[in-house]
């Protein structure tokens, strides 16, 4: 792997499925074909909010939430007051719930956001916050069924890698990767990589850029490499 393919500056390693409008990588495709049609049979349809996710598009979402215009979120989902805190305060905040632009698992097509769209309520903005798929929410019926084929059928493929709090990247019931794949993906994005990608960033690109040089290694060590 390239360092463009693992920062998200390539769509090289990727297919395009046209009827989700969304890429994969070309390794799990069939997997991913697998899984959607196992859950089918159970009566959930898999619906895809995101697969690949491109270093500008999630550069994006960075900015917008180091600069206050998206929401920043507790460890339980609810709303922080911007306005309180202080640049590693809102750092370390927007890095529970979105990943540092370049160091994406979504980068790598190989990680997947679903919801079940027979139970997603018409006119409904899905939040992708841990109440939606808690017991009462309205995918815990997705939930209920990966629980139960990691137990029964190793998750045909995929697994949760922010199945429990590891004080890194808080829980996402929500989020599938495939296991062999982006086990590949994350030895080969060591230290040095991640180190390298931060040297090329231009500074006036990226918001909150000295906080980020300056905790470098507790980024790494904490929500690249810490997984379930």
């Amino acid at each position: 792997m390239t360092l463009n393919e693992l920062t998200g500056r390539t769509t090289d390693h990727l297919i395009f499925e046209e009827n989700t409008n969304r890429y994969f990588h070309k390794d799990i495709y069939q997997d991913y074909l697998r899984l959607k049609s196992e859950a089918l049979q159970q009566g959930i349809e898999l619906y895809v909010l995101s697969s690949f996710r491109s270093f500008e598009n999630q550069l994006t979402i960075w900015n917008k939430k180091a600069r206050g215009e998206r929401t920043l979120l507790d460890d339980d989902g609810n709303a922080l007051r911007y306005a309180d805190m202080s640049p590693n305060e809102v750092l370390f905040s927007i890095l529970r719930w979105s990943a540092l632009p370049g160091a994406s698992r979504h980068h790598w097509g190989t990680d997947i956001d679903f919801v079940d769209k027979k139970t997603w309520p018409e006119g409904y903005d899905v939040q992708l916050i841990p109440s939606e798929f808690n017991e009462g929410g309205h995918f815990s019926k997705f939930r209920n069924w990966f629980d139960h084929s990691i137990d029964n059928n190793n998750g045909f493929g995929f697994f949760r890698p922010y199945q429990r709090d590891l004080q890194g990247v808080a829980p996402e019931m929500w989020h599938l990767s495939h296991k062999d794949i982006s086990a590949k993906l994350l030895s080969a994005y060591s230290m040095d990589l991640f180190r390298a990608h931060l040297q090329a960033l231009d500074p006036s690109q990226i918001e909150l850029h000295s906080e980020i040089v300056n905790n470098q290694e507790e980024i790494y060590n904490r929500f690249v490499i810490n997984i379930s």
